[in-house]
C-alpha cells in the first residue's frame, strides 16, 4: 500500500527508483535510458543553438526555448485573452520557432 505505481510507456516507475543509467561523460544520470539517449543526443557536450531574441538565453532544444518565451517574456500576458493558445501560436511564429 503507500507505493506509487505509474505506468508509463510501457514501464512502471517508483518515486524511489535508481537513476540508474549514466552518461560516460558528464555522469549524469537518468531513470531510464531513453532519457539517457536523449541526453546525450541532444545536450552532453553540445553547445546551444537557439537563442532567444528578446534576452540573452540560450537552449539547446526547441522546445525548451518555445517554453522560455512563453514563461519569460508573454508571461506578462497570463490573465489576457491574448493568453490563449491560437495567440501563443501566432507570437511563435512571428519568432520562427514553429
Amino acid at each position: 500500500m503507500g507505493k506509487i505505481i505509474m505506468k508509463s510507456l510501457g514501464h512502471y516507475y517508483t518515486p524511489c527508483k535508481q537513476k540508474q543509467f549514466k552518461c560516460d561523460t558528464c555522469e549524469k544520470a537518468y531513470t531510464y535510458k531513453a532519457g539517457l539517449y536523449q541526453h546525450k543526443k541532444y545536450e552532453c557536450g553540445k553547445e546551444p543553438q537557439f537563442q532567444c531574441p528578446h534576452c540573452p538565453y540560450k537552449s539547446k532544444q526547441k522546445a525548451t526555448m518555445k517554453t522560455h518565451i512563453c514563461n519569460v517574456h508573454l508571461g506578462n500576458l497570463s490573465n489576457s485573452v491574448y493568453r490563449t493558445n491560437l495567440k501563443i501560436k501566432a507570437l511563435q511564429s512571428q519568432f520562427n520557432l514553429n
